[in-house]
């Protein structure tokens, strides 16, 4: 399988491995996002929107 003309990859494994490390790179960035809200004090602020948000709204990360 060619990825937009770039390389082949060969095995459905690896895109499961590049799906998993987006996860990763989401949940990290959320945590970082939440640290800097601790920080400037606005994590009250941050909880309101959260439980404002819908069940589809957010991404579960499967």
């Amino acid at each position: 399988m060619t990825f937009r003309g770039l390389f082949t990859l060969s095995s459905s494994m690896i895109i499961s491995a590049i799906c998993a490390m987006c996860v990763v790179a989401k949940k990290l960035r959320f945590r970082e996002h939440l640290e800097w809200a601790e920080k400037h004090k606005c994590l009250d602020d941050i909880y309101q929107f959260i439980i404002g948000l819908s069940e589809d709204q957010w991404c579960h990360g499967e």
